[in-house]
């Protein structure tokens, strides 16, 4: 009961402790002394184990969990959400070697370029230098050693083959005599994923295409309240930012533009786009709900101050390309003002990089060398 219990309390690390312990008690035979079947929770406590792990931010356990779960019952491998969440624990692998790669670089993402003591140069430092874009989920027994090391070394590739099957799963059980209610939330977060994995993989047109589709689908869906909602806007919002940034690498610059502001070019549309990706469940960060602790509150406008800084850097980035350099340097500028009053611990150096970056580009095509090196380095 403990291992249900914990992970609803936010203890998980409790419950990760709870449910080693489950796993490795005796299970007493599949019958009881009066001869009725014994129910085998292992599945079950597996399941939950995979759960725990990945919002304790241990994905390879979790996806490990979860794929023994799904490889040995019969009735976890027809879940979508199963799929999903090894999806998930495949991302978060992903994006932790990611981060331990650019904590080893030269985190402003520049470095100058000196003779005789005078800056000559500025050289950007890509930062995906060592992904693969080899196709293609693991071969292997899931959980198994070999699926376990195909992993490490291609986590995008086997959380794009788990998305698959999500959709897959979703698919078939929509269709035929015995059609099942679509779980919409689960299509959407499968979609929104894919196009993240997409994006690295540098397979632009297919992300535009996921984002496209995610975006048509919420049209026409009916709208929720509660969390339901709040989930479903920011997956939207998401969404709009992966399509903004393949169609800037496709060098479709309008098209990213629309992603982000439609047929309107105005803040008002890019604040409430920041509020949706926010995920903070209201309309403005002045018109906090009631009853909020002051902590709490002060988190909360954090975070769409965060959410502001990175619309509008995308923003910057797509009218940047069309050429409207004085309209870029303003949302650059804009961008960098937010995420610094925004004062997060949790805000990625790579995020504050961005907005300067957008910045800096503004300034080397007015020719502005001096003022792209006093960027350069602020940013150190």
């Amino acid at each position: 009961t403990l291992v249900f219990v914990y992970p609803r309390s936010r203890k998980r690390h409790l419950a990760l402790h709870t449910t080693a312990k489950a796993l490795r008690a005796p299970k007493g035979g599949l019958f009881r002394s009066d001869g009725t079947a014994r129910s085998d929770t292992t599945w079950s406590i597996l399941a939950n184990t995979s759960l725990c792990a990945l919002q304790g931010r241990r994905y390879e356990s979790a996806y490990e969990c979860m794929a023994t779960c799904v490889q040995n019952s019969s009735t976890y491998f027809q879940r979508p959400r199963c799929w999903l969440r090894m999806a998930e624990a495949c991302i978060g692998l992903y994006t932790e070697k990611r981060r331990e790669r650019l904590s080893a670089k030269n985190n402003s993402g520049f470095s100058v370029v000196e003779e005789d003591g005078k800056p000559k140069a500025i050289v950007t430092q890509s930062t995906n230098d060592n992904v693969s874009y080899k196709r293609g989920g693991s071969n292997a027994r899931l959980g198994s050693k070999e699926d376990m090391e195909y992993l490490a070394e291609y986590p995008l590739q086997q959380a794009s083959f788990c998305l698959d099957k999500v959709m897959k799963l979703l698919r078939d059980a929509s269709v035929g005599a015995s059609s099942v209610h679509m779980d919409r939330d689960c299509l959407e977060s499968a979609r929104c994923a894919q196009a993240y994995v997409m994006l690295e993989l540098k397979e632009f047109k297919q992300a535009v295409f996921l984002a496209k589709l995610l975006l048509m689908d919420t049209a026409t869906r009916k709208e929720t309240a509660g969390l339901h909602s709040v989930m479903h806007k920011r997956r939207k919002a998401t969404a709009s930012m992966y399509g903004c940034e393949a169609c800037c690498a496709l060098g479709d610059a309008i098209g990213a533009l629309k992603f982000l502001t439609g047929e309107k070019e105005e803040d008002s549309v890019l604040d409430r786009l920041a509020v949706d990706l926010a995920g903070v469940g209201t309309n403005s960060y002045l018109n906090a709900p009631g009853n909020v602790p002051a902590e709490t509150d002060d988190r909360r406008k954090a975070r769409i101050k965060q959410a502001q800084a990175m619309v509008r850097t995308s923003a910057s980035a797509a009218t940047a390309a069309m050429g409207r350099l004085g309209t870029a340097k303003q949302l650059a500028m804009s961008a960098i003002s937010l995420e610094d009053n925004a004062a997060s611990p949790s805000y990625s150096d790579d995020n504050r990089t961005s907005a300067r970056k957008a910045l800096l580009y503004c300034m080397l095509r007015e020719g502005n060398r001096d003022g792209a090196l006093a960027v350069l380095r602020s940013s150190r």
